[in-house]
């Protein structure tokens, strides 16, 4: 069974804040905040997408931890201070499976180890 999500995700994308910013190798002008980010290569090839209640956090976390990180030449953050983890998760599962970013799983599934149930992969 299929559920058409489309008029929800569009209610949550409404509001929701992009930047984009060019990586340097440092993330001093990413300010602290909850949302999605994706990382960019070369031509704008989508290298990973992730999501976190502490966007600057988890992303200092990659510098030193990520092998692909050399990489990166920008970073695209998704911010919305009313989206709970729930709405975020989701986003960040479509644009997974719709944009298909080298270094995250083939399945959709997150990197992390937290996956989505039979339930939820049906949904999308």
């Amino acid at each position: 069974m299929r559920i058409d999500l489309t008029e929800e995700i569009e209610n949550i994308l409404k509001d929701i804040t992009f930047t984009m910013y060019e990586f340097d190798g440092t993330i001093q002008s990413i300010k602290e905040c909850a949302g999605l980010y994706i990382y960019f290569g070369e031509n704008d090839t989508v290298l990973y997408i992730g999501e976190s209640v502490k966007i600057r956090k988890r992303l200092s976390h990659h510098l030193s931890t990520q092998p692909f990180m050399g990489e990166v030449k920008k970073i695209g953050i998704y911010k919305n201070s009313e989206l709970d983890r729930y709405d975020r998760l989701i986003l960040e599962s479509l644009l997974i499976k719709k944009l298909n970013p080298v270094h995250n799983s083939s399945d959709g599934s997150i990197r992390s180890g937290r996956t989505f149930s039979k339930l939820d992969k049906e949904l999308f």
